[in-house]
């Protein structure tokens, strides 16, 4: 592991520290993290959980909270109109409406993160026609103009992504230029893989993350163009992670930002148990694998970058763009910034001044 990966690996969301000793029977049924909350009530039918302050906890004057209510919302209007009214101090993560409602209203504040780190993609599952066909995902890949997601899908928070993990704008990235869009690049590999009239895609959707029945708007627009007739099946968000997710050919999903290794492990390789698209690419898996292991810097990081290449070229998921997480605060409340990597939440700042503390 490269000492510049560790703070990265270790604050991901899977890290946690437990009792020496602990088994796996007995983390599934008792907490025993060191966190700066310990729950104190779990309601599933009323999809709310009440953590109280953990008065033991490691850093000295914090929580500032005595107490936190996490409460899943998943439509976006009743999201906006929670904050509004003052029964929610905090939207985590506020999605292109909320962004575009809550952003003149004096009763709530927009915190962008300080960097664009997790993705929104679309999942193409390599083993079902006719994404089984790589001259079709690359077509499916070129009519995208990644510009134009980032314009309107993230409104400007985020950058451009290049069909893998690693944004251009990091120094580990096989490239810094964004692919260009090229329609009629599109249409001739439709007509090389049997599709000179163009192709006709299920998309499944839900409104289950930020920005994902729009970008399945979006996409559509785009990839008419060069023959792909898009239909955009809406699933219902509460059973969309059970139902469609990893489930059917084509789909909307996201990611949280993680360190390059990590990323291109963990929903990439042959065997991952993530492997959105059921890509399996062995020259690809023995270079991340063994990029991990290697200790010259310079040769880790021309593995790293040549299996960037790969999956750009022959995976299946379309990653136009990176995002910068939004979260939107109440009025009067402070103390909560969100992070680029893999939905890391932290309240242990989070206060609001009209609440007790």
């Amino acid at each position: 592991m490269c000492i510049r990966d560790r703070p990265l690996l270790i604050s991901n969301k899977y890290m946690a520290i437990v009792q020496d000793g602990a088994t796996s029977e007995v983390l599934k049924s008792k907490a025993m993290g060191t966190g700066p909350f310990m729950q104190d009530v779990y309601d599933l039918a009323q999809d709310s959980r009440i953590f109280k302050r953990n008065p033991n906890y490691w850093r000295a004057g914090l929580p500032k909270a005595e107490c936190i209510d996490l409460k899943v919302i998943t439509e976006e209007v009743s999201r906006i109109a929670a904050i509004q009214s003052g029964s929610v101090d905090l939207i985590v993560q506020a999605g292109p409406a909320t962004v575009t409602t809550l952003g003149g209203d004096a009763r709530v504040e927009l915190v962008v993160s300080k960097s664009a780190g997790g993705y929104i993609n679309l999942s193409m599952q390599t083993d079902q026609p006719p994404f089984d066909d790589v001259r079709v995902r690359q077509a499916m890949k070129a009519v995208v103009d990644r510009q134009l997601v980032v314009d309107t899908v993230l409104l400007g928070n985020g950058l451009v992504g290049n069909d893998n993990p690693v944004a251009p704008t990091n120094p580990l990235a096989f490239t810094d230029q964004a692919i260009p869009r090229d329609v009629e690049k599109a249409k001739a590999l439709l007509a090389e893989a049997g599709f000179p009239d163009g192709i006709d895609v299920d998309l499944n959707t839900a409104e289950a993350g930020p920005g994902y029945v729009l970008i399945a708007q979006i996409y559509q627009q785009m990839a008419a163009e060069a023959g792909i007739r898009v239909n955009i099946v809406n699933n219902p968000a509460d059973t969309y992670w059970d139902a469609v997710w990893m489930k059917t050919p084509f789909f909307v999903s996201s990611w949280g930002g993680r360190s390059v290794p990590e990323a291109l492990a963990y929903t990439f390789l042959s065997d991952a148990e993530y492997n959105e698209g059921n890509w399996k690419n062995p020259e690809y898996d023995a270079l991340v694998l063994a990029s991990r292991t290697e200790v010259d810097p310079v040769k880790r990081v021309e593995m790293q970058k040549r299996a960037q290449e790969i999956l750009t070229a022959e995976g299946g998921l379309i990653i136009p763009a990176f995002l910068s997480d939004v979260a939107a605060l109440r009025a009067g409340c402070t103390g909560f910034q969100p992070q680029p990597s893999a939905a890391l939440f932290n309240y242990e700042d989070l206060a609001c001044a009209d609440r007790a503390q």
